[in-house]
C-alpha cells in the first residue's frame, strides 16, 4: 500500500543494515528523518502510532495546464467551467490544490495563456 506502520520502520530498515537504527536515531528519531527527507512523509493518525510514506512529487503549475489541455481536448474542445476542479481532482486530488491556489479556474485560466 506504498506505507510502513512508524513502529515497523526501524526494525525493518535495522533487518537490511544494522546502522540505519543508528542514522534514524542520529536525525532526533523518525519524524525528523522524515521531514530531512523530501521523499518520506510521516502521517500522525489519531489512534495509531503514525506511518511512513512515500511523498508525492509535488504538482507544478504546469502539470494542471498540461493535463487541463488533455481533458479540454477530450471533451470536443470545451470543458464547462463547474466540472474543471472536479474532473482535475479525479485524476490527483493536487491539481485541485494548486487551482485553488491560483484563486479558483477563472484566474488559473488567465494566468495561463494556453488555455
Amino acid at each position: 500500500s506504498g506505507k510502513l506502520g512508524a513502529s515497523q520502520v526501524v526494525p525493518e530498515l535495522q533487518k537490511i543494515r544494522a546502522d540505519f537504527k543508528t542514522l534514524v536515531d542520529g536525525a532526533g528519531g523518525l519524524k525528523q528523518f522524515c521531514a530531512a527527507h523530501r521523499e518520506l512523509e510521516f502521517i500522525t493518525r489519531f489512534g495509531s502510532d503514525g506511518f511512513v510514506q512515500r511523498r508525492l512529487a509535488e504538482v507544478s503549475h504546469q502539470d494542471v495546464v498540461d493535463v487541463l489541455l488533455e481533458l479540454i481536448d477530450k471533451s470536443s474542445g470545451k470543458l464547462g467551467a463547474s466540472q474543471v476542479v472536479p474532473e482535475l481532482k479525479k485524476i490527483r486530488a493536487d491539481f485541485k490544490t494548486v487551482v485553488d491556489g491560483a484563486g479558483g479556474p477563472k484566474q488559473f485560466c488567465a494566468a495561463h495563456r494556453e488555455l
